[in-house]
């Protein structure tokens, strides 16, 4: 950390995280050293952090895990938190809800989540040596009902169109060119 300067701003992030482990704090400790000379840590919560509720029928690969696994986030330094994905609602509202009152218990922000759509949408907004960082997130992995609506629970949906196009007419079966955009209702903060 030779070259940083006071107002810069060290940010890890790190992508899915299920610590499916009997002690949490495993999970993190060839990096909670690392992690708490930060100023931000973030990840993606990819379990429930309860032991309340039921499985729904659309849930795969799914596990629950103790809701006191949230302090083990706390002490690696996390600071926000995404369970914006497609496993937000695999064992039901109670869960759902337990999993994000653990971890703001914590003092750790979660985002992309929510009671209502608005909710959901809603960023997390830090200041960190005089700069103001916004956090937002969004899931374009969707389970049934898991998105969150006006009057219901659940992540912020980013949906696409997907559409492919043949690029050589004459020889089927090649591969072809795949196009994406994002539902445009969706598309707006």
């Amino acid at each position: 950390m030779n070259n940083i300067e006071e107002s810069d701003i060290l940010l890890y992030g790190v992508g899915d995280i299920a610590p499916d482990r009997d002690e949490p704090d495993t999970l993190f400790v060839h990096v909670k050293d690392l992690f708490n000379e930060g100023d931000l840590v973030f990840g993606q919560l990819e379990t429930n952090l309860s032991l309340r509720g039921s499985r729904l029928p659309q849930a795969r690969h799914t596990v629950r895990i103790d809701p006191k696994a949230a302090l083990a986030f706390k002490k690696a330094g996390f600071n926000v938190i995404s369970f914006a994905g497609n496993h937000c609602m695999d064992w039901g509202q109670e869960a759902f809800f337990d999993t994000i009152e653990s971890l703001e218990e914590q003092g750790i922000s979660v985002i992309g989540v929510g009671k209502n759509i608005e909710e959901a949408r809603r960023p997390a907004l830090l200041e960190i040596n005089g700069t103001k960082i916004a956090f937002l997130a969004y899931n374009s992995i969707l389970p049934m009902a898991y998105w969150a609506e006006v009057d219901r629970p659940g992540c912020v949906p980013m949906r696409a169109w997907t559409f492919y196009e043949q690029i050589e007419h004459d020889q089927p079966g090649t591969p072809c060119r795949t196009h994406t955009f994002p539902h445009r209702e969706e598309s707006r903060p």
